[in-house]
This record gives C-alpha cells, structure tokens and sequence, in this order.
C-alpha cells in the first residue's frame, strides 16, 4: 500500500504546468549590413533592419549578427543588439553597430535571436 501512495504522490509532482504561449515568432525584415561612412570599402560597418513581434506577449528581444567572408567559418566579427520591452505585433528598428571591418569584406550575416517573455503579475 506504501508504494501505491508513493506512485501516486510521484506522479502527482511530475504534472506538467500548462503551458503559456509561444514566444518564438519574432521575425525580422530587411536585414543587411551599411557602412557607417556611406563608403562599403571604409570602416566600419553595422547591421539595420527590423524585428516584428508576433506573439501575444511583450518580449525583451536578444539578437547576435555574426559577419562572414564567405571563404571561412569563422566570424569576422558578432554585434549584439537589444530590444527592451518589444511589444505584440510591434516593429522595431535595427540599427546594430560595431563591426570593426567593411561592410565590403562581410558576404554572409548569420543571425541568432533569444527572447523572454515579459508578464504582468496579477493585481
């Protein structure tokens, strides 16, 4: 009878909470890199677009642009950029500075984003 109970209070614990709502449909658009000279053969170079959230939550938004040659696998360079309490369906603008290197240089732009989920705490 002891095992049966101990069965049940462990089966009891291992309930998966309900699950809120997705927070991985953050698109971005328009993506590429501009020289900050106007001159794509100068130093430097920077990352401008935007990101849209289309979730039903406010997201603080984490992006990573690494820049490659296209001959190597490594990164010239990784910019990160921050987008603080990015709102449902809002656009916010990118414009991700820091690539010490032409924009001439950089063939590929690979692109990670990490969101969190913001929520109110009930009143």
């Amino acid at each position: 009878m002891t095992g049966v109970l101990a069965s049940l209070a462990l089966t009891a614990g291992c309930t998966q909470p309900p699950l809120g709502p997705s927070l991985t449909n953050v698109t971005l658009d328009g993506i590429s890199l501009q020289p900050t000279q106007g001159n794509a053969s100068l130093c430097c170079c920077r990352v401008v677009g935007g990101a849209t959230n289309r979730t039903s939550v406010a997201l603080h938004v984490t992006l990573k642009f690494a820049a490659f040659d296209g001959t190597s696998d490594k990164a010239l360079g990784t910019v990160f950029y921050f987008i603080k309490d990015l709102q449902p369906n809002q656009r916010a603008s990118i414009d991700a500075s820091g690539f010490l290197f032409s924009c001439s240089q950089a063939k590929q732009i690979k692109t990670e984003i990490d969101v969190n989920g913001l929520i109110t705490p009930p009143e």
